[in-house]
């Protein structure tokens, strides 16, 4: 369960490997099943990324001081920094893959 940051909203901003990141998750799901789901899929995570940075939603923490939100419904950690004056989304994350395994090995 999230906490809440502190008060307020905060600009939101996305690295240039999110942008990268969000154009596999579309392409992926276009190739594995079809238009509808990608739509849903790439939706989900930029409504997501919004929420945080309008609530100041704090995750988990992950490594480097970032942060690590599970995508419900999806197998995705958005992987954002939490910065004065703005959240910047850094990364998006198949929590089936090898980052969960290797983060688990520097713990």
């Amino acid at each position: 369960m999230p906490n809440v940051g502190e008060p307020g909203a905060r600009s939101l901003s996305f690295a240039r490997r999110f942008e990268q990141d969000l154009e596999r998750v579309e392409a992926w799901y276009l190739k594995t099943a079809d238009q509808r789901v990608a739509d849903e899929a790439v939706d989900a995570i930029v409504a997501q990324a919004e929420k945080i940075a309008r609530l100041g939603l704090q995750f988990r923490p992950g490594y480097k001081h970032t942060r690590e939100c599970p995508l419900p419904r999806h197998p995705f950690l958005l992987i954002y920094r939490i910065e004065p004056r703005e959240v910047r989304m850094l990364r998006i994350i198949n929590a089936r893959g090898a980052y969960l395994n290797e983060r688990a090995r520097r713990i």
